[in-house]
């Protein structure tokens, strides 16, 4: 995760558009941010269009102060960047290389020539307040793109190049396909991790697929039910690993399900990012584990070799074992490459318990039929915990309630105080 404390990243010349060319320069060459620290040429070219679209909306003294006492931290430039950051690393797919600068103008231009936020930069800047400045511009980002409110940026390619899809291309058509650009709301996300693409279909007919309505008359899929091109090629993969190692597993009796959340589930991915997926097995103690192991190991490495992109670094399948006679759970160790028993066990009369996480829509279920979204019960509250038992065998899900959470969590904690020492049996368990 990009650190916050960006001493390395402010410059330190007076010229206050050098300042920002040299602010930029840094920023896209640190690998947890911009990740072009090779690319010296582009990183220039990149930069003097960022500083012109900068010096054209901000007043630049007042930009460049100090921002954070006692760290160097400039909260728009860096957003600013990670539009510039993302784009550039998303290249290739959706749209060519020689195409990231006028994207970048077209967005940050979109989002800073807004009538309401030049009043109050206007006001800040009279004031002096930076404050002011950073707050008037967050709020304009937030509300005009993002994941949490599933609020998109569509931006078609015309005869006169990129520009933000404003209706016109609408005219006689039933359906047409816009770039999406959305913004993931988290903190831990930013520089080429910040905003995601797909290309979407926008169409006239509200179905099923179509619900989101976009714009007067048009409806397009969320990004769940078509994901980018990132998340769809992994979604692949996992369905792969499903159908070759359930073969494999069926031999010995062993049952498994690959649970996802995060950017794959999302429709979000994009190249260097992980797959958030938790692979459940269940299965015989004394004769299945093992072999279940190096299969889903062996597996899983041939099938993310074959992808067109890398993951971050160290994505692997270490699953979590379930003892089908006694429920116990067992827990991969990836220090020591070994498994220890885990004190609080996942079963519930033979489905895994799992909990999806506040800020999830729902999850996705792999199993030998592929991949499948389960999404949260309409007007779920998003604030508080959603606990499913999962069949590993159908990959059924059940929503549990509130008498049945209950239940699972005083057996959780019977079993805590049983047995609390958390056996650590590494020393069995070495495959």
């Amino acid at each position: 995760m990009p650190n916050e404390n960006n001493n390395q990243i402010r410059p330190e010349v007076n010229d206050q558009t050098s300042n920002v060319e040299a602010y930029f320069d840094r920023f896209m060459a640190d690998p947890n941010w911009g990740n072009l620290s090779g690319d010296d040429a582009i990183r220039a070219e990149h930069g003097k269009v960022f500083s012109g679209v900068v010096a054209q909306h901000f007043d630049l003294d007042l930009l460049m102060q100090e921002r954070v006492t006692g760290q160097e931290y400039n909260p728009i430039l860096i957003e600013l960047g990670s539009v510039m950051a993302s784009i550039d690393h998303n290249a290739g797919i959706y749209y060519s290389s020689d195409e990231v600068d006028q994207l970048f103008e077209v967005m940050a231009n979109h989002i800073l020539d807004d009538d309401s936020l030049k009043d109050k930069l206007q006001q800040a800047t009279v004031a002096g307040s930076t404050a002011e400045m950073d707050k008037a511009f967050k709020d304009r980002i937030t509300g005009l793109v993002s994941l949490d409110r599933e609020q998109s940026l569509a931006v078609v390619n015309s005869e006169t190049g990129w520009r933000v899809a404003d209706g016109r291309e609408y005219d006689g058509l039933q359906d047409f396909s816009p770039l999406e650009i959305i913004r993931q709301d988290n903190p831990d996300k930013s520089g080429w991790n910040k905003y995601r693409f797909r290309q979407a279909d926008y169409t006239r007919q509200q179905d099923e697929l179509h619900s989101q309505q976009v714009a007067d008359g048009w409806f397009a899929s969320n990004w769940i039910d078509q994901p980018n091109y990132w998340s769809g090629r992994i979604r692949n993969v996992l369905a792969e690993v499903a159908a070759v190692a359930a073969d494999q597993l069926q031999v010995t009796d062993t049952d498994m399900i690959m649970i996802t959340e995060g950017g794959v589930l999302k429709g979000t991915s994009t190249s260097g990012t992980d797959i958030d997926t938790l692979c459940v097995v269940i299965g015989d103690l004394s004769t299945s584990f093992g072999n279940a192991q190096k299969i889903l190991k062996d597996v899983f490495k041939e099938k993310k070799d074959s992808l067109p992109f890398r993951l971050k670094k160290d994505q692997n399948l270490d699953p979590v074992f379930c003892d089908r006679s006694t429920g116990q759970t067992y827990y991969y160790n990836p220090k020591t490459g070994n498994y220890w028993a885990y004190s609080s066990n996942r079963l519930q009369e033979g489905r895994y318990v799992f909990n999806i996480r506040t800020n999830e829509k729902g999850i996705g279920l792999t199993g030998s039929e592929g991949f499948k979204t389960y999404k949260k019960p309409s007007g779920q509250d998003p604030n508080l915990p959603v606990y499913v038992s999962v069949d590993v065998a159908s990959g059924s899900v059940h929503l549990m309630t509130s008498q049945e959470v209950d239940t699972y969590s005083k057996l959780q904690a019977s079993t805590i105080i049983s047995d609390s020492g958390s056996p650590n049996v590494d020393q069995d368990w070495i495959f």
